[in-house]
């Protein structure tokens, strides 16, 4: 029992002490730091480029008019701005199956995403529908990739291969199959839509393939760009004529159509314009010419 009564003053003293600062001199309240803690930012993020709207050279020219993009996930709602470019950026959603809403359009997309994760999407709208053209997420410090192969660095020795602006390199060491079929990679051309398993390559955009996956071998795919002509075959001649946009070889024939009241003769360097059709051969077969205002 003695003990206790001793225990108790001793704490009482204690605790004194630590309130005078320890040597009997009372300390001043602590001084709040001026500078807030960093905001934590949490979710994931979808970035991506629309074609088919009005608003710029890269959103294309058709009469839809949607200006912004709603992500819609649970209770969740997002809207974001789309730029005249047609480039957007949503950020802060849960992990789930996420609902993209297009204004001025009944055009819907779905996709799938996870906690934190970093997602690069293309979309098409075309007749109130809008398509996933491509898609690039990171995976557990893999890279995912699919879409249609634009171009090849190299044509004469195959080593990789464009998806839009990304380069995609592939070692000797990388597997390409069409299913369970391995693929040489001389034989893949434009247009094929590959999946593309990788890891960042040392320069920007630039993925080092680890898995491509041929998924369509349709020599026959839609096509769907819009742009300035950068250059205009001078050996070819109306209706046939030859131009390029966007990096592809475009060409026209008597089945083209144009708008606008305008015709084969009016394209030219730098006029801007979008053009739907399908790839034949590694080149776009112009189905309509639609020229930009």
């Amino acid at each position: 029992m003695r003990r206790g009564f001793v225990l108790i003053p001793t704490i009482l003293v204690l605790v004194a002490l630590a309130a005078c600062g320890g040597d009997g001199t009372p300390t001043s309240p602590a001084t709040p730091s001026a500078t807030p803690p960093p905001a934590v930012t949490s979710g994931a993020t979808i970035s991506g480029v629309v074609h088919g709207l009005v608003g710029g050279s890269a959103a294309g020219v058709s009469a839809l008019e949607a200006t912004t993009v709603t992500a819609t996930i649970g209770g969740v709602t997002i809207t974001a701005t789309i730029d005249g470019e047609g480039n957007f950026v949503i950020t802060g959603l849960p992990a789930g199956t996420v609902t993209l809403t297009f204004s001025g359009t009944n055009a819907r997309l779905t996709i799938q995403v996870s906690k934190s994760e970093k997602i690069k999407i293309v979309v098409t709208i075309s007749g109130g529908t809008a398509s996933l053209d491509e898609e690039e997420r990171a995976v557990d410090g893999k890279i995912e990739l699919e879409g249609r192969i634009s171009s090849f660095p190299v044509e004469a020795t195959r080593t990789g291969f464009y998806v839009r602006e990304t380069l995609v390199t592939v070692p000797s060491t990388a597997a390409v199959r069409h299913g369970d079929t391995p693929v040489d990679l001389a034989a893949l051309k434009v247009g094929d839509r590959v999946h593309v398993r990788g890891v960042a390559g040392a320069a920007a955009n630039t993925i080092a393939a680890e898995l491509v996956i041929v998924q369509n071998t349709n020599p026959n795919v839609p096509a769907n760009l819009k742009g300035a002509i950068s250059a205009v075959n001078g050996a070819t001649a109306c209706p046939a004529l030859e131009f390029t946009l966007s990096g592809w070889t475009v060409v026209t024939s008597g089945a083209t159509t144009y708008s606008k009241g305008k015709a084969c003769s009016n394209l030219a360097a730098a006029v801007k314009v979008h053009v739907k059709g399908t790839v034949t051969a590694g080149t776009v077969q112009a189905r309509s010419v639609q020229f930009d205002k």
